[in-house]
């Protein structure tokens, strides 16, 4: 498969060398050096694309994206909130700089890109699922629990929002429940290798199952 994408990014940049300007065979480029593990290489293209279209919210989207996987997240930042600028209706983007501010310690600001993000994206579990996590940090355990089981829905093997499910339902003392959702994040977390929160649930459940009265 990387012997294919590679003989293909050959034939991109011989394009590209004949036809530079053309935006559209930047994106395919960088996309093809993304799938082969070059994020570098990708974000050269995707730059040119922000000079050729500065307005353009996905072509900002793109090099966020790419720099936040380079961990250049103050880079990232601004790309992002570029992105939302020129498109205010973008939920991945506002998703995305939420979780940037999350790191940061911002939960307020992070909050406030979830709830856009949520409100913008009828079909985004991550928004739902961070949003839920951030209404659990601010004890609001009640509410969060919609926008997690809606999270749920759209995507039902999601450990994280299975094990924030838990975590708020435990907060409100329905511990039955809370060992049920726990116990589903604890077999998808370890289906894919997620050794750090397949543990951290493990002791959950041991608290919650210590609660249930004989």
């Amino acid at each position: 498969m990387k012997k294919r994408f590679r003989s293909t990014t050959i034939g991109c940049e011989t394009l590209i060398a004949r036809q530079p300007e053309y935006a559209e065979l930047r994106n395919d480029a960088a996309n093809l050096y993304l799938g082969l593990g070059r994020p570098r290489d990708a974000l050269r293209h995707f730059e040119v694309v922000v000079r050729l279209q500065p307005q353009s919210a996905v072509a900002r989207y793109n090099v966020a994206v790419t720099l936040e996987s380079l961990g250049r997240a103050a880079d990232a930042q601004r790309e992002y909130e570029a992105a939302i600028q020129f498109d205010p209706q973008y939920s991945v983007a506002h998703n995305n700089l939420g979780s940037l501010l999350v790191a940061q310690g911002r939960i307020a600001d992070a909050r406030a890109h979830y709830e856009r993000a949520v409100a913008t994206g009828s079909a985004n579990p991550e928004a739902r699922n961070n949003l839920g996590a951030v209404m659990i940090a601010f004890g609001e355990t009640s509410a969060a629990i919609p926008y997690l089981q809606e999270a749920i829905r759209l995507r039902s093997h999601y450990p994280e929002a299975h094990y924030n499910l838990a975590r708020a339902l435990a907060a409100g003392e329905r511990f039955q429940e809370a060992i049920e959702e726990a116990a589903i994040a604890e077999h998808q977390a370890s289906e894919v290798g997620k050794a750090a929160l397949t543990a951290q649930i493990r002791e959950d459940l041991q608290i919650y199952r210590a609660r249930i009265k004989p």
